[in-house]
This record gives C-alpha cells, sequence and structure tokens, in this order.
C-alpha cells in the first residue's frame, strides 16, 4: 500500500510539472537560461530547453497549429544527467525553435527582432559541463571527458521541424556509441529544416558533424560548418 502511494505521488507531480508548460499567446513558449516560470512570456520564461523539447514532444500540428520556441542568449544542454551520453535535443514535427534572442520583453516582441549572430545561443553537448571552452573551436584540446554523442537529433522530423539560430557544439562520437557519425546533428531518416546555425567542434568517428542516414535530408540554409573533426 505504501509503494503504491508513492508511485501515485510521483505519478501526479510529474503530471503537474509537465502541464505547467503554458506557450503564450502565437503559440510562442519562452526560455530563456535561469528562468523558472512556465514558458508564456520572457518574464515567466522556461529555464532549459530541453524542458521545452519535452514538453512539445507531444504536439499535435494539425490541431493546434505551429507552436514556437523562442530562447534567449545563454549555453544549452540536452540533459542534466552528466551520464546520459545518448540526450540530444530532439527536434519536433510543427515545432519551430528560434535562438538568437536577448530575451527582453521591451524589445523582442517578433521573431524579426532578434540578432542571432550578436545573441549567441549554443546548444553543447558537455553534459559533465568540463570543457574548456563555451564554444569549441579545438575538438582535440578543448572537449574534456564525455559529452553527448549528437547534440542536436532530427530523426523522424519532418520540413515542418525547424532549428534557426543556435551555435552546435561539442558533440562526441566515439567506439561507445552505436551511430558512428553526427556529433553535432544526427539525422536517422530525418528532413527538419535548418537555418541560421553554426556547426563547431564536435568530433564524429566517420564523416563530419552532420550525419544523414536511412533518407536523411535536412534542407539546409546558412549552415556553417567548422573546426569538427
Amino acid at each position: 500500500m505504501k509503494t503504491f502511494c508513492f508511485g501515485m505521488v510521483l505519478s501526479i507531480f510529474a503530471v503537474s510539472f509537465l502541464s505547467a508548460q503554458t506557450p503564450g499567446a502565437g503559440n510562442i513558449l519562452y526560455v530563456k537560461k535561469g528562468s523558472s516560470g512556465n514558458g508564456t512570456s520572457w518574464e515567466d520564461a522556461l529555464g532549459e530547453l530541453s524542458e521545452a523539447l519535452s514538453w512539445a514532444s507531444g504536439w499535435d500540428p494539425a490541431n493546434e497549429g505551429m507552436l514556437r520556441i523562442w530562447v534567449a542568449k545563454g549555453k544549452y544542454l540536452p540533459t542534466s544527467d552528466e551520464t546520459d551520453r545518448n540526450a540530444s535535443f530532439q527536434l519536433v514535427n510543427g515545432v519551430h525553435v528560434y535562438g538568437g534572442f536577448l530575451g527582453d520583453r521591451g524589445t523582442e516582441g517578433d521573431l524579426y527582432t532578434r540578432d542571432w549572430e550578436k545573441n549567441e545561443t549554443i546548444l553543447s553537448g558537455d553534459i559533465d559541463r568540463n570543457d574548456k571552452a563555451q564554444v569549441i573551436n579545438d575538438p582535440n584540446t578543448q572537449i574534456i571527458g564525455k559529452n553527448s554523442y549528437a547534440v542536436v537529433n532530427g530523426s523522424h522530423a519532418e520540413g515542418r521541424a525547424v532549428l534557426d539560430g543556435f551555435i552546435i557544439t561539442g558533440g562526441h562520437v566515439d567506439e561507445n556509441s552505436k551511430m558512428k557519425c553526427g556529433g553535432g546533428i544526427y539525422n536517422s531518416n530525418g528532413k527538419p529544416t535548418l537555418r541560421n546555425l553554426i556547426v563547431t567542434g564536435n568530433i564524429s568517428l566517420q564523416g563530419d558533424s552532420i550525419c544523414n542516414v536511412d533518407s536523411g535530408s535536412p534542407e539546409l540554409t546558412n549552415v556553417k560548418i567548422v573546426n569538427n573533426r
């Protein structure tokens, strides 16, 4: 009986936690590093992109329309578990994720007011938090320890899944990974739309930092791939 009650408490807590996320006007979910809100505005933003994408994984674009996730500058990790190397930022159909915001209500009420090059929004595989740089330019010397195998995963996502305005860095595919490529972005039968990205400082056993297998074919616009191994 005690075990059952404890399980019920955990279940209720998990449901209430997930249901707390709420898009604001225009189906926009706001993310700002260090915040602890429910995502309805910059003042009440979620603190982690991984939290927003986890909630958005059940999004139904056919009935709910397109969901936008606006992300303010800062460094984001795909998990808080420093041992979970399989963790990635999983792209979702019908969800458009935009980085490069300052996170200011007064100046950023429109997508076109962001500056993704100035306001660096970093998606990093540095889950054990010990790399020698925020943005990796020399993966041979700056990646330390055990990072995520792939920072972003676009597998099974379609063109309605969009990632736009980010630096993707610190992914590390090694001999322990089931996949042999794609430290930055991995696509298995994925066709996401990728725009305004810098993919830098990732390590893969084969190929470069973007890997497409099983008919994976993302649409790339203004994607810069540099300093990967």
